[in-house]
């Protein structure tokens, strides 16, 4: 090499990671207000990457009695997807799987061994929106 130095280039992987690192991120994020909106309740995305506290494996916060797994991704595995959100779910949490393809609307996916529970989560949120949000629930309730 005649003083000339070749410029490395950064291994493709490395930009792909960081690039679906971003998707998974945003992913959750629009997750969350989708879930959000429709329950009339305020979730936001969890703590994975900081490990510590009881919500750092769950990707959005803010339904009790749901653990949301978020797989914003074009082609998922679905049951390793919900193995994840079994695993990753504490007693007690119904796992559900959200799932996204570009251009696509929100997919939720659980176990049908699961969705009387599920339906049960729904319906308490919807519930208490509803009550919250009626004119009369001004300090508990009282007219």
């Amino acid at each position: 090499m005649s003083g000339e130095r070749k410029k490395r280039k950064k291994p493709s992987n490395v930009r792909r990671g960081r690039s679906a690192r971003r998707k998974g991120k945003d992913g959750e994020l629009e997750a969350a207000k989708a879930l959000g909106d429709m329950l009339g309740i305020k979730m936001r995305r969890g703590q994975q990457f900081s490990g510590k506290g009881p919500n750092s494996d769950t990707d959005i916060v803010g339904w009790v009695g749901v653990h949301v797994e978020v797989k914003r991704v074009e082609a998922l595995s679905l049951y390793p997807s919900m193995e994840q959100a079994i695993n990753d779910s504490v007693e007690g949490e119904v796992p559900i799987v959200m799932h996204r393809r570009n251009g696509k609307p929100w997919v939720v996916c659980c176990y049908l061994d699961d969705l009387e529970e599920l339906s049960q989560a729904v319906t308490s949120e919807l519930n208490y929106g509803l009550y919250i949000n009626h004119p009369t629930a001004d300090a508990g309730g009282a007219s």
